[in-house]
């Protein structure tokens, strides 16, 4: 039920963000994670037990592109949320975004977890599967590390919006 929810409030945070900017056509990185990450901490971890760091260049991205990266935020934060701390006592999510010279956005997503058992490459569930249509969406590229908690790393293009 959080699932959903969180998931829900991804989107509904785009359409509130658009509500308020009248002919809004990107939408501000650092922004949207931060309140984003306010909402999915609300629900996952109300006693503020988990740190939570962000680290974003001043980026704008597009409506569908800020989708894409709210849902697979919204995704691998959840998971951390669910599995990862059970076994730790400082527990951290990170979120950075750069932007390169040649309009590369790259996303890294991290946790300090408990490496999990998970495999992503035959898992089931669909927030896994979420994460993978929305780096394809992106037309990006998708890298996960377990090696000391869970990282992901999304990389693709800006969409220059006119």
């Amino acid at each position: 039920m959080n699932q959903s929810q969180s998931r829900i409030q991804s989107i509904a945070l785009i359409h509130h963000l658009l509500y308020e900017n009248e002919g809004l056509s990107t939408v501000s990185t650092q922004m949207y994670i931060e309140k984003l990450m306010r909402e999915i901490s609300n629900i996952f971890d109300p006693e503020k037990k988990v740190e939570i760091s962000i680290y974003c260049d001043n980026i704008y991205l597009s409506l569908e592109q800020t989708l894409s990266v709210g849902m697979i935020i919204n995704e691998s934060v959840t998971n951390s949320f669910k599995y990862a701390f059970s076994k730790i006592e400082n527990p951290k999510i990170n979120i950075e975004c750069n932007q390169t010279e040649n309009n590369e956005i790259k996303f890294i997503i991290s946790d300090n977890g408990y490496p999990s058992e998970v495999n992503i490459k035959n898992s089931k569930g669909i927030g896994v599967h979420i994460i993978k249509d929305m780096v394809n969406s992106l037309e990006g590229k998708l890298n996960i590390n377990t090696n000391h908690g869970f990282k992901y790393v999304i990389s693709f293009t800006l969409k220059v919006t006119k």
